[in-house]
């Protein structure tokens, strides 16, 4: 379109409107100045040409034929000269709205010259003097139009044709002056290729399901590799080629360490990169990674044999954080510059801290500055409360996010920002959608909702539930206190743990000034052997007072670091006055972790699902929590019972019951009668628990009713046998 500058209205012809005049016509007229065209055209007449236009366009593109002899009149040398005022030059934003046009089944099918337009478009690259900035701009506009074309494989003079092929065959010629250009088409359709799902329907359960296409991208990409076709192209079995040391010419695009059953540290990593022989596209659809220290295992395990020293032991111990030598290693030593998917199970005992969340996927020089960005796209890195910051930082390409939360503060404070900003996410979405409206987007956070539900697992679950509820109606129900210990990176620097000891004695002094009654905790650290640590002797000397002077029920989770720990290295489960709590499964069997630990009671650990994955989740951080849960339980009891005899003949039997259960040594009576033994009995492994044998599945709705339940109830788990020997001993200053 001409420039229309300076229009005087009145000069030219003063018989015609400016709006049906030629702009030649205008142009006569002009003169040097320079005035507003709005009131001399015709705005309603502009937009109907232009949906005139639009509309032929698009009539004539539906037509198949018609579309597919277009895109082949564009795919010319022609089209790309670089010479100076080529009027044949494709402009790419009309080339992009000419592909939008078309069907999709235009891209995939080939044309009279036997190649589909991004076959077309890449034999270009074979040219001389063409513009291959816009060549380059024009493939990528096509892979991204249909993704699918890159896999069409025409046969042309009895020879299979491939995208793949055709690149190697530029790559090989002599006369290619772009092999720039040529090396970056590659990267381009590889990394579509890798990525690329289509929807397809499950024969089985007639579903429609993403399908990765391993067989066919291998067999696209590969086409002349030497051990390529003597693998199965099933994804299982795919998997495992990456045990085979000589790959050929073939490489791997996807790294798969699930099922592994050692230790996934630093020293299996060494083993896999002198030994495997791994060779790997810059380009990987996802790796996955098991939980690094599988179950069994114990810091204190025996030596193994180092990589590549034949009976040489590693004598060093277990460092935590293994995962940044495996994602160094893809990015400086196999050359791996994008990664699709990253699925890591990190919910152990002892997951990557976020600062080591960050260092793997961006590494870090000696300044601590970034100095890479695999591109990740979906985000399944399964630690528990992670940050938002640090899928941010880690992640910043992200499209698809998993997140897994305990209820912390972290996740629960992005749930929350989403909330706040659901109003403005809406504006934003209509502003870049015009014919989308806002009271069609529907706002939703997913797992909100679910965890009200009624966890059943453990058989007699849903009884005890019942009682609580109606023991709550009677007595106000529990306060919970929480205070969360700093887990900064600044806080992961010294003797690998994964919060600060002075963070420990805050959460315990605040807990106290709140006159707690319960204190669950639900970690451990171990004790210094050689240091002297000022905060953690405070922390050792505030357990030791409370536990003392009974100002609280203590619960401590064991460590869960194998069966030959010595719990007496670790804080705060090892020391007097707080009660040992080890994970057993829901039938009663300690778990395997702790099978040779000294623990005071087992309560279910395992066998539990995440209400927001599905997942499993296990340890004996979840049997503390149900521990001290019970303990409130009891409490609620002892309390309701007290609250309703308070002018009763019994009232002071009822008090009684309530000092005994508010101290740390009655509540192991109690625990221990609830696990069906004798208040005063103990084994090597601990008691487990089961207080729905004891609470039942009744409770009477009239008052005199509910004074029979609660008797019941607080004559099974404070029997007058234990009032009478326990008062003096437990209740004693």
């Amino acid at each position: 379109m001409r420039k229309l500058n300076g229009i005087s209205p009145g000069q030219g012809s003063t018989t015609t409107k400016a709006s049906d005049r030629s702009y030649d016509e205008l142009e006569v007229g002009a003169d040097n100045s320079s005035r507003c065209l709005h009131n001399e055209v015709d705005v309603m007449k502009v937009l109907g040409g232009d949906r005139k236009l639009k509309d032929v366009l698009k009539h004539t593109l539906d037509s198949e034929e018609n579309a597919r002899a277009c895109l082949q009149s564009l795919m010319s040398a022609m089209k790309f000269d670089k010479k100076q005022n080529n009027p044949h030059l494709i402009k790419l934003e009309s080339f992009k709205t000419i592909v939008k046009l078309c069907h999709r089944d235009v891209f995939e099918e080939a044309s009279a010259s036997d190649y589909n337009p991004l076959q077309q478009a890449v034999r270009l690259l074979d040219q001389e003097a063409l513009n291959f900035e816009l060549l380059y701009n024009v493939i990528q506009t096509l892979v991204e139009r249909c993704p699918a074309a890159i896999f069409f494989k025409p046969s042309i003079n009895g020879t299979t044709t491939t995208i793949f092929r055709l690149l190697k065959e530029l790559k090989q010629s002599n006369k290619a002056p772009n092999k720039d250009w040529i090396q970056r088409t590659g990267e381009l359709l590889k990394e579509r290729c890798i990525g690329y799902r289509t929807e397809r329907v499950d024969p089985k359960t007639n579903e429609v399901k993403l399908y990765d296409m391993w067989a066919e991208k291998r067999d696209l990409m590969y086409w002349d590799a030497k051990s390529g076709q003597s693998f199965p192209s099933t994804h299982v079995k795919y998997e495992m080629r990456l045990q085979y040391a000589d790959m050929g010419t073939e490489k791997q695009f996807c790294l798969n360490l699930v099922g592994e059953t050692q230790v996934l540290d630093e020293v299996y990593i060494e083993k896999i990169k002198d030994q495997a022989g791994m060779r790997f596209e810059s380009v990987l659809d996802f790796v996955k990674l098991p939980y690094w220290k599988p179950d069994k295992t114990d810091l204190a395990q025996p030596k193994r044999e180092a990589p590549g020293n034949s009976g040489a032991a590693e004598s060093s111990e277990i460092k935590p954080n293994p995962y940044i030598s495996i994602f160094d290693w893809l990015y400086t030593e196999c050359g791996v510059k994008k990664i699709f998917t990253v699925d890591v199970i990190d919910d152990g005992s002892e997951p990557h801290s976020n600062a080591a969340i960050r260092r793997c996927l961006r590494g870090a020089d000696s300044e601590g500055k970034q100095l890479r960005d695999f591109k990740v796209e979906v985000w399944k890195w399964k630690k528990f409360d992670v940050c938002s910051d640090t899928v941010f930082y880690a992640a910043p390409a992200a499209r698809e996010v998993h997140l897994y939360s305990h209820g912390n503060t972290a996740n629960s404070d992005d749930e929350q920002d989403c909330r706040n900003l659901e109003n403005q996410f809406k504006k934003n979405v209509v502003k870049h959608c015009k014919k989308l409206q806002e009271k069609e987007i529907q706002y939703r956070i997913q797992g909100v909702g679910s965890r009200k539900k009624d966890n059943e697992n453990a058989a007699g679950m849903r009884s005890l539930v019942t009682t609580s509820s109606q023991v709550a109606n009677k007595q106000k129900m529990a306060k919970l206190y929480i205070a969360r210990l700093d887990d900064s990176p600044e806080s992961r620097t010294r003797e690998n743990q994964n919060f600060t000891i002075a963070s420990c004695v805050k959460a315990l002094k605040w807990a106290i000034a709140m006159e707690v009654d319960i204190i669950s905790m639900s970690w451990t650290y171990e004790r210094s052997q050689t240091t002297v640590d000022t905060d953690k002797k405070e922390f050792e000397q505030l357990i030791h007072t409370i536990a003392k002077e009974n100002k609280a029920i203590l619960f401590g989770s064991l460590p869960d670091m194998g069966p030959n720990t010595e719990l007496h290295r670790f804080v705060p489960v090892g020391m007097d006055g707080v009660i040992k709590i080890s994970s057993a499964t829901l039938s009663g069997a300690v778990s395997a972790e702790n099978t040779h630990t000294k623990s005071n009671f087992i309560l279910p650990g395992e066998g539990y699902e995440s209400l927001t994955t599905g997942e499993k989740l296990r340890g004996s951080s979840f049997a503390t929590a149900y521990a001290a849960g019970l303990a409130a339980m009891v409490l609620y009891t002892l309390k309701a019972y007290h609250s309703m005899l308070k002018d009763d003949q019994d009232a002071e039997d009822a008090e009684k019951a309530l000092a005994i259960g508010s101290k740390g040594d009655g509540m192991r009576m109690i625990f221990r009668i609830l696990a069906q033994k004798g208040p005063e009995d103990n084994n090597e492994t601990g008691l487990f628990v089961r207080p729905f044998l004891t609470f039942g599945d009744s409770f009477m709705s009239n008052t005199e009713g509910q004074k029979l339940s609660l008797r019941k109830v607080v004559a099974d788990i404070v029997p007058t046998s234990v009032k009478r020997a326990a008062y003096d001993t437990v209740l004693s200053p």
